[in-house]
């Protein structure tokens, strides 16, 4: 392997840092690897497992002093740099990209959110300025790497990057760790992670980031519509991550008087993830936008009938009513629609979840590495 130097510009662990760790670990069992990310605490954990796996990790705030002579530095040292790119391109990012020129180092971008430019909370001057840093770090990127089929569509047609510099590789999925469970364990795994909490019925689970892309608020208002329609709390619905929306959701919890139906888990470490699917009879991602979700695919991995929204690449991995619900985007009823007939079919569910997780296994992060890494070793040998 060639030096690589990869790049994370997020504040945050999400999908998106999760697919670089799976793909920097990898490097660093074959050769010298280094990641550069912000300092901020909430990636400690995330950086210390990288550190662990044999990668060395670089702590920059690009606003602090001396950071560009460090950034040049890492840059310096690289034989090609991946940048992975979870949303409109910002100074970090932009920052990347002049070190690589001032150290003439090729560049490789993972894309794992590429969205229409209408729908960002973007106003004119926010709109020239993403114009301008998308036009300054796509351009000099040798390659890109699409992480759908809509997104390497996007790419071509909204950015206007060259086919032929662009290539479609989809995230993996650790099926070893991501696997359906029992009824037993299922019961057991209720007892374990939510003792005196446990649920009677039916348990959806959602695994997100509390951010307006995940659309949680809609989920509320779903769960609100399917308790009405009841008489009486449908299901549980444990949604686990945390983030800056936490408290408007739980305000909005409130006012829909669904607090015995809708329960914020919080963030729970990656090790936890695979019991809280494992637990669960419905997974439900209402985005309003996605790459590859990780989440959906551990879900269906997990043997979990998935209910999603008609996103990018949710859409992509539920492409028939065989292999789960999708909805609109946004529509409360159309969701709770979704939810509640898999709610009232156990048979439909199980069906549905026995699809996912033979789909699921064509998901391979040993392959999205094999064919990144070729990626970066092709670039860096041209460069």
């Amino acid at each position: 392997m060639p030096r690589i130097l990869f790049v994370c510009h997020s504040r945050a662990i999400g999908g998106s840092e999760l697919y670089l760790e799976q793909i920097a670990r990898r490097a660093a069992g074959g050769g010298p690897v280094r990641v550069v990310c912000r300092p901020d605490p909430a990636l400690d954990g995330w950086a210390d497992r990288l550190a662990a796996a044999g990668a060395e990790v670089v702590r920059l705030d690009p606003r602090g002093p001396g950071s560009m002579r460090r950034l040049r530095g890492a840059v310096r040292w690289a034989s090609v740099v991946h940048l992975t790119l979870a949303d409109r391109a910002g100074s970090y990012q932009v920052l990347t990209v002049l070190a690589c020129r001032l150290e003439r180092r090729p560049l490789v971008c993972t894309h794992q959110l590429a969205r229409e430019a209408e729908d960002l909370p973007l106003g004119a001057l926010g709109r020239r300025f993403r114009a301008l840093a998308l036009s300054t770090v796509y351009g000099y990127a040798s390659r890109h790497i699409a992480v759908s089929a809509e997104g390497r569509r996007l790419l071509g047609a909204r950015a206007g990057l060259d086919p032929r510099r662009t290539v479609q590789i989809g995230n993996g999925v650790d099926v070893r760790r991501f696997v359906p469970a029992s009824r037993e364990d299922r019961l057991a795994l209720r007892r374990r992670l939510l003792g005196d909490r446990e649920p009677d019925g039916a348990v959806c689970c959602t695994v997100a980031r509390l951010t307006a892309q995940k659309g949680l608020d809609v989920l509320v208002e779903a769960a609100a519509i399917l308790r009405a329609r009841r008489g009486g709390p449908p299901a549980r619905f444990l949604v686990v991550g945390d983030g800056d929306l936490r408290a408007p959701i739980e305000r909005l919890i409130a006012r829909l008087g669904v607090a015995d139906t809708v329960e914020l888990v919080g963030a729970r470490p990656p090790e936890e993830i695979p019991s809280w699917l494992a637990a669960a009879d419905l997974f439900v991602l209402p985005s309003y936008y996605e790459g590859l979700s990780l989440a959906v695919m551990e879900a269906m991995a997990s043997g979990l009938p998935v209910v999603v929204t008609d996103v990018s690449g949710s859409a992509e991995l539920v492409p028939t009513a065989a292999d789960g619900r999708v909805v609109r985007p946004g529509d409360a009823r159309g969701l709770a629609d979704a939810i509640g007939e898999l709610l009232a079919d156990p048979e439909l569910r199980a069906a549905l979840g026995r699809r996912a997780h033979r789909r699921a296994q064509g998901f391979s992060w040993d392959e999205c590495f094999a064919r990144t890494a070729a990626v970066l070793r092709e670039v860096a040998a041209t460069a």
